[in-house]
């Protein structure tokens, strides 16, 4: 993680941070919220299941 990066995820499961690269957020009448998070990790071995 570096200054410039303003977001970061963290996770209760597993140990490594994630740094956020971009992200999107919409609602609309009559449908639930929709979030998009594009995000990286300097860790290779990272459980993404």
């Amino acid at each position: 993680m570096t200054a410039r990066q303003s977001y970061h995820l963290t996770f209760a499961r597993f140990s490594p941070s994630l740094s956020v690269k971009s992200f999107t957020a919409s609602e609309a009448a009559n449908t639930a919220y929709r979030v998009e998070i594009t995000a990286t990790s300097t860790d290779s071995s990272l459980p993404l299941s």
